[in-house]
């Protein structure tokens, strides 16, 4: 079986559609904020600091496709020979990625201090580092320029979640459902913070009952 998602995961980022990562739970937004008039779509050319902003996001998506090779080592169905390149040079590329990225969100925001686009490719490396006050930071910004980036709202429910904040979680994910009822992060995110809680209640609960004693033979 032909590995492709790699190449999807980087077709979707550089179109600007919501992603969802592959992994075990449901991960963050790595597209746009949300289809935005100006930067994504033919109107690209006219916003300054355009050309930055698509070389961050190339940058950006060849760092995820990694970090999703290095995701499928254990995975059988996926070929060796498609994971072939060595941890070391995996984990130097990831760090050249990131650091071009970086540089270049850095030239768009000096041009464009409002690129919502560059605050939530910004917001996503900081997510990734765990750098979690600064990725609260640049998503807060997203939705200072554009509440209704859904996908800020999703990506700053998982700063929460990650923080094991559950309340705070639940209300950025509602947020981004009362924008669009369908967006599958959210509702990804939602159900797994309500499994999370079922789960936790249910080992609560099973703490909270006494212990069986049998009474002894008389």
């Amino acid at each position: 079986m032909k590995l492709v998602l790699t190449s999807l995961v980087t077709a979707l980022v550089l179109a600007g559609a919501s992603c969802v990562l592959p992994r075990a739970t449901p991960g963050p937004q790595i597209g746009a904020p949300r289809k935005m008039e100006g930067e994504t779509g033919r109107e690209t050319h006219k916003i300054p600091g355009a050309e930055y902003i698509h070389k961050a996001r190339v940058a950006y998506a060849k760092y995820r496709d990694l970090v999703y090779r290095q995701e499928q080592r254990g995975n059988p169905l996926v070929r060796k020979t498609d994971l072939i390149m060595p941890e070391e040079v995996i984990e130097e590329k990831k760090r050249e990625h990131l650091r071009t990225a970086e540089e270049n969100l850095r030239k768009v925001l000096k041009l464009n201090p409002d690129s919502a686009m560059a605050h939530h490719v910004r917001g996503l490396i900081h997510l990734d580092k765990e750098e979690y006050d600064e990725a609260q930071i640049q998503f807060t910004e997203v939705l200072r320029i554009d509440p209704l980036a859904e996908n800020a709202w999703v990506n700053m429910a998982h700063v929460h979640w990650r923080r094991k904040d559950a309340p705070k979680a639940k209300g950025a994910v509602a947020q981004a459902l009362k924008i669009n009822p369908e967006n599958r992060a959210a509702v990804a995110l939602r159900d797994m913070i309500e499994f999370e809680e079922k789960k936790n209640a249910a080992g609560k609960a099973q703490e909270d009952v006494p212990p069986f004693r049998p009474k002894p033979d008389r």
